[in-house]
């Protein structure tokens, strides 16, 4: 597991990208 700074925000980046998509496809499902 990386826990320099810039991993850390590499790590947030993926989560809100995860988080993106799957709102995107949530909406599609609708």
């Amino acid at each position: 597991m990386i826990t320099t700074v810039s991993g850390i925000k590499q790590h947030k980046t993926n989560n809100n990208e995860m988080k993106r998509i799957a709102s995107k496809n949530k909406r599609k499902r609708d």
